[in-house]
């Protein structure tokens, strides 16, 4: 992909929606930022769904606390929304890849993430790397692994955000192929109001401007990929809008984040001059986080009043990690891609609007290693390092590798007005969409891992052999990884009709979804059913309830991963002359085999049943949400006719239970010096599975644990270990000083902690024959048991700041000013502890940061 920005577009935005986000003079700088809440009303919507939307915009996002600053960060003090309990520690602080996060207890990977129109979702591998801390064993560190990035294909930055708009319940009968929630992003349109405008920022935070909590005395060693106690993080970004016409405009965005993040091997030794070898952990590399968005939109309005707006948007991350030591062992992870897209909305008559959607997107996660083979040396004279205590020196990599998918999307929207049928009011939307999509996984060369050893003789004549030393060593076995190519189609169809309708106190959402995906070949009905009841007809009380069925996606790992393990042993023997003979190939060879054949759509079924009260000036709400999840994907090993392979399957469940309740000023407070708006939420959650993710056999498939050296009876089924505090309470407080231009953002959250046990391994009870440590939980009892350990996670209350300040320049120039404080009061709150590993999550650290804006 080449860092190449190649149109020009044309379309329109609404210069009503525009001049309400244009700063005009110096005298608005602070009022256009004023203390407004998160909006949870959707236009065309009745309450039961508005209830279960959050739209937040682009000034909202501009004044909240930060980290890195992206889509998920935004969604912080959604009460029906779970982050990682690993999320934001204190051991990885140099990351910048964005938080997983989960709606309802639902897996983190079955969100439906949605940017400028098109499917941000990253179906081909996006649990690779759970249940790890992040970066400890990345994606390419061996050379069967498939190359995966996250759930996100690409990693926007919350500056180029116009608004999000994040659904859990209720969700409208347009949006599919999840059964967690959907995150619809807007990216910025161009300004049809200013000649020309734009913004240059930078942002910086260092492990000198954070606290770190932590109980592991190797952490500062810095000796693991995830050991990460000096980094520097920098962002920046330039925007650019300028206006073609009275009628069109086009806006150019480039943003960048970057880490570095030190890395001391921990045990690899230099050579010097004499011979002499240097001490263990002194043989340092700097680690690469780098992401970055190209974005140019336009917006045109014609004569005939359509509506039309088109953006190229490119977006690779790149992550730079190291083998653990080993000479000339860095290896990059890129992901993100491209994408294009127009949109052409369209008045087809005084009841009829059509919006027509065209879109292309092509992603990868590419693995390149600096080597293309891989040598496991002895230490002889030539070689200058030594990797372990095992008389052995590696080096080099897996050559490269790749997973890429490309999607051509085309969806049209249409909306009737509304109309009146005999006593009731009728809004009705439909529309359909194609997404035809093909992944592949691409080997591009060879690449060879060698394993060496001394001669058996007392001379070693190489004659030009490949991996071949002369005098020292050379390679007796070679596994071959070879080229290959794996392509899967993953052409998906869907079709919807919605009805909002309205009957005297009455307001009902009557939607039916349809969906067939190519790869999974089954065809979906989802119907999809709320209502509301005013019950004073004064839209100041009211009851909502709604049934609903959501389908989960695809998920293409374990198609791609087939056959992408397989290799070829090789092996040679030394002459008794000091030569090398030929490679000889052995009948076997590697194979390990997965299977997705009658797979069905995972799916869940959503009941809602709340309250909504306006009094005092405030919105109240209760809502009572409850998910039972079926058919998800579990792995599991499967024998048929005598061979054994790795499948998924379909036997995973979850329930949910979600309590809601959140309070809102419905206008900010006004003082003398001060405009204060503030917002409540809590949530209580509690779930229950028999999986914690696609690639995890199923919980309590076995008839028996062993708990604290005793045996039980497994009854099926455990409360996930993570994605799951039980309650979090928030309050965000957004202070304003519009005589001083400066504004004060505070978030408070409480996370409840919680006790559990987690699955640490499996053992195989043989009765009285038992040894070792279980032997007397084991018993007489014969069979596979699963250990689980206890785990605890504390309750902690965080407090994080936002200062933003404006300084005039001239005209209606401006230099702000921000400064993030996160976990002000710098508390030392357990993320996760099971066994003797603790996690904490990050003290208190500083964001700074500057913008020019003209």
């Amino acid at each position: 992909m080449k860092k190449t920005v190649l149109a020009v577009f044309c379309g329109l935005y609404s210069g009503s929606l525009l001049a309400n986000e244009t700063q005009s003079n110096t005298s608005n700088l602070v009022t256009d930022n004023s203390a407004t809440l998160d909006t949870i009303i959707v236009r065309a919507k009745n309450f039961s769904q508005q209830i279960g939307t959050q739209k937040i915009t682009d000034k909202e996002i501009e004044r909240r606390p930060t980290t890195n600053g992206n889509i998920t960060d935004v969604l912080r003090t959604n009460p029906n929304v779970r982050f990682s309990t690993t999320s934001d520690n204190s051991q990885t602080g140099g990351e910048i890849k964005p938080n997983e996060v989960s709606f309802h207890g639902e897996k983190f990977y079955n969100n439906n993430f949605i940017v400028n129109g098109m499917s941000n979702n990253d179906n081909t591998h996006p649990g690779s790397e759970y249940s790890t801390l992040e970066g400890f064993r990345p994606s390419g560190m061996e050379a069967h692994d498939l190359p995966a990035g996250s759930t996100q294909s690409f990693w926007i930055d919350s500056s180029l955000l116009k608004s999000v708009e994040a659904f859990d319940s209720n969700i409208s009968a347009k949006y599919g192929n999840f059964t967690g929630g959907v995150v619809d992003a807007k990216l910025t349109d161009p300004d049809l109001e200013k000649s020309h405008s734009g913004k240059i920022y930078y942002r910086y935070t260092q492990d000198e401007w954070a606290k770190f909590h932590t109980d592991n005395d190797a952490f500062e060693s810095a000796t693991r990929l995830d050991y990460q106690p000096q980094f520097t993080k920098q962002q920046y970004g330039l925007i650019v809008n300028q206006k073609l016409s009275e009628q069109a405009s086009i806006r150019f965005n480039y943003t960048r984040s970057e880490s570095d993040i030190a890395y001391y091997h921990p045990l690899l030794r230099l050579r010097d001059a004499n011979g002499n070898l240097s001490m263990p952990s002194s043989v340092k590399d700097t680690q690469k986080r780098i992401a970055e968005t190209y974005m140019l939109n336009g917006v045109y309005l014609p004569d005939n009043g359509d509506l039309w707006r088109a953006a190229l948007i490119y977006s690779p991350h790149k992550a730079k990690y190291f083998k653990a030591n080993v000479i000339d062992s860095a290896f990059t992870n890129t992901g993100g891609g491209y994408q294009v897209n127009v949109e052409w909305e369209k008045q087809l008559s005084d009841y009829l609007k059509m919006t027509t959607y065209l879109g292309y997107k092509k992603t990868e996660n590419h693995i390149k290693h600096s080597a293309n083979d891989y040598d496991v040396y002895r230490n002889t004279p030539s070689i200058w390092w030594q990797s372990n205590n095992n008389g052995t020196a590696n080096a080099g990599g897996y050559g490269s590798f790749k997973s890429e998918k490309s999607t051509y999307t085309i969806k049209q929207d249409f909306d009737i007005s509304e109309f009146d049928l005999a006593t009731t009011q009728h809004k009705i939307g439909f529309g359909w969409q194609a997404d035809i999509a093909q992944s592949k996984y691409i080997r591009h060369s060879d690449s060879a891992n060698y394993l060496y050893e001394s001669p058996n003789y007392y001379s070693l004549v190489c004659n030009g052999a490949e991996a071949c030393i002369d005098g020292e060593q050379y390679a007796w076995k070679k596994n071959l990884y070879y080229a290959r190519q794996l392509k899967v189609r993953d052409n998906s169809y869907s079709a919807y009709v919605e009805d909002n309708l309205s009957w005297k106190n009455l307001s009902l959402s009557l939607g039916l979804r349809y969906d067939y995906n190519h790869f999974l070949g089954k065809h979906n009905l989802a119907p999809r059913f709320s209502g509301s009841y005013d019950l004073f007809g004064d839209e100041k009380t009211q009851l909502f309830a709604g049934y609903n069925r959501y389908y989960a996606g695809s998920m293409l790992a374990y198609k791609l991963r087939q056959g992408i393990s397989n290799y070829l042993i090789y092996q040679r023997n030394q002459y008794s002359d000091g030569t090398l003979g030929e490679w000889l190939r052995p009948g076997n060879a590697y194979n390990n085999t997965y299977d997705v054949s009658q797979l069905r759509n995972p799916y869940s079924d959503e009941y809602v049943l709340g309250l909504g009260q306006k009094f005092l000036g405030m919105d109240w709400v209760f809502k009572w949400v409850h998910r039972n999840a079926r058919d998800q994907f579990v792995s599991k090993w499967l024998v048929e006719n005598g061979r054994r392979y790795r499948g998924l399957t379909n036997d995973g469940w979850q329930k949910n239970d979600s309590f809601t309740f959140s309070v809102k000023a419905m206008a900010p407070y006004e003082f003398k010096y001060a405009k204060v708006g503030w917002d409540l939420g809590f949530s209580y959650n509690k779930t229950k599975t028999n999986n914690s993710w696609y690639q995890q056999e199923e919980l309590g498939n076995r008839d028996y644990l062993v708990y604290n050296d005793k045996l039980y009876y497994a009854t099926g089924g455990l409360t996930p270990t993570d994605f799951n505090n039980p309650y979090q309470i928030f309050l965000n407080i957004n202070t304003e000083f519009p005589k001083w231009r400066l504004s004060w953002d505070q978030r408070f959250s409480y996370i409840g902690g919680k006790n559990y046990i987690e699955n640490s391994g499996t053992i195989m009870c043989n009765g009285s024959a038992t040894v070792g440590t279980y032997r007397g939980a084991c018993g007489d009892y014969v069979g596979e048991v699963d250990i689980y350990r206890d785990a605890h996670q504390s309750s902690h209350f965080l407090v994080d700041w936002r200062f933003s300040y404006k300084q005039p320049v001239i005209q209606d120039q401006y230099l702000e000013l921000t400064l993030d404080i996160n976990n002000v009061l710098d508390r030392k709150a357990v993320a996760k502890s099971a066994g003797s590993n603790t996690v904490y999550k990050m003290g208190r650290n500083f964001w700074a940061g500057v913008s020019y804006n003209w």
